[in-house]
């Protein structure tokens, strides 16, 4: 990790430029995190690095627990799941797009083309997957791993209206991605970083 320092000036924070080497000067602003793989979610005032020669380096606390209440919101949003909504969730919920294909009973070239936006997810497949990921994170959580697996069984008993009522009502319109702010500042205030999901990038 790269040692800050404050500045004299202002109260900033500095450290330097991995790409040239030069000082990096910080300052609290919002940032879009697109390192995600999702272009709608912006994190609220946190650290932000920028350099002479144009680069940009954000520091994200508590990533794991940032991915963890992202993952949430997608579950809970209103819309059906975009492209790059759908490849989150599958990585957050641990498994490759032939294991999800799989789980959800369709064709493995359907998981790809919802995800490149290519064809729009139906509403039971988007509401099962919520339901996968809400297991998977459970999972996680809890240190089990039989979730998944049992839930492939059960998601043929659960009609979509069941899913609608466990994960809350989901309306059936696409109306886009939906926008996600969140502090990782406050998540962090929460407890001990825990290990980084599959889908996290580490931002430098």
């Amino acid at each position: 990790m790269q040692k800050e320092m404050t500045t004299k000036d202002k109260g900033l924070i500095a450290r330097r430029c991995a790409e040239c080497g030069k000082q990096m000067v910080g300052m609290r602003e919002n940032y879009n995190y697109t390192e995600s793989g999702l272009r709608s979610v912006v994190l609220k005032h946190i650290l932000v690095f920028h350099c002479e020669c144009g680069a940009i380096a954000a520091r994200i606390p508590a990533m794991a627990m940032l991915h963890r209440a992202i993952a949430l919101s997608l579950i809970t949003k209103d819309s059906l799941l975009s492209g790059e909504e759908v490849r989150f969730l599958r990585k957050m919920t641990g498994l490759t797009g032939v294991e999800m294909a799989n789980t959800l009973g369709v064709h493995k070239a359907t998981v790809s083309k919802w995800e490149m936006d290519k064809r729009n997810i139906t509403k039971k497949s988007d509401a099962s997957l919520r339901l996968l990921c809400f297991a998977g994170i459970l999972q996680n959580l809890l240190g089990q791993k039989d979730l998944i697996p049992q839930m492939k069984e059960d998601m043929k008993k659960f009609s979509e209206i069941d899913i609608k009522h466990l994960l809350q009502s989901i309306r059936d319109e696409l109306i886009g991605p939906r926008k996600i702010r969140i502090d990782p500042e406050e998540l962090a205030l929460l407890g001990v970083e825990e290990p980084l999901p599959e889908c996290a990038e580490t931002v430098q």
